[in-house]
């Protein structure tokens, strides 16, 4: 290799260099990259277990074996397990979730279960993760009532709403069913038939139909897109 050939090979060593040292410096003074958007979630309250014992609201909780009690006014109420519907002070909440090492609890303010009409609570969330304060439309809805409102949120601030609605009563003779499936448990069946706005639950064993039940949608829905929904069972009582 001769010197000229030794030249244009270094020259091109340096320009590589050069990019590279121009390229890295790019990307270390490139102003970050944000992700924006709103979060929406029901409110849940988080309950610390200690030698089996703890307090929810002002109640005193305790746990026996996998069940959960709370005490109110002196009285026991319970048990509950995953998916309890919990009527506290007037309010809904539903333990959501109980930890593997049984030291946390998580309740969700709202019910998974209640009485056809009626007129139920819940609470949820709005995280503002924009870059400037937003006015949102909140609808909430059921079968039987919508309601919409408007809130406004501050740029990276969160803030808690309560929320009312009536369930609606079930009205077999007006739904049209849209769909059904089955889902394969160990001793039994469970077919879930899709009306819209409603589900029917059957759950069947070798002798046949043993428990059925109705479940509503109820949702909390956002002009910006984002929704959230849960299904409640519809007791007849």
């Amino acid at each position: 290799m001769n010197d000229e050939d030794k030249s244009f090979y270094g020259s091109i060593i340096i320009a590589c260099i050069i990019g590279i040292v121009v390229i890295s410096y790019t990307i270390m003074s490139s102003p970050k990259y944000e992700e924006h958007f709103t979060e929406l979630y029901f409110y849940g309250e988080k309950v610390g277990i200690s030698d089996r014992t703890g307090e929810f609201m002002g109640h005193g909780v305790y746990m026996d074996g996998n069940e959960v009690f709370i005490s109110s006014d002196g009285i026991d109420m319970g048990p509950f397990i995953r998916g309890s519907t919990i009527l506290l002070d007037g309010e809904y909440w539903y333990l959501e979730d109980i930890a593997d090492d049984q030291e946390e609890l998580l309740f969700r303010k709202l019910p998974l279960e209640a009485a056809q009409g009626a007129v139920i609570n819940g609470t949820y969330v709005v995280a503002n993760h924009m870059n400037a304060g937003l006015d949102y439309t909140v609808t909430v809805f059921t079968p039987a009532e919508e309601k919409t409102e408007s809130i406004s949120v501050g740029s990276g601030d969160k803030e808690i709403f309560d929320f009312s609605i009536t369930l609606p009563y079930v009205n077999e003779d007006g739904l049209e069913k849209t769909g059904e499936y089955e889902e394969e448990r160990e001793d039994y069946t469970r077919l879930v038939e899709n009306f819209g706005e409603f589900m029917r639950i059957s759950l069947i064993d070798e002798s046949g139909t043993f428990e059925q039940f109705w479940r509503a949608k109820v949702s909390i829905s956002l002009n910006t897109g984002e929704e959230i929904h849960v299904w409640i069972i519809l007791d007849d009582e």
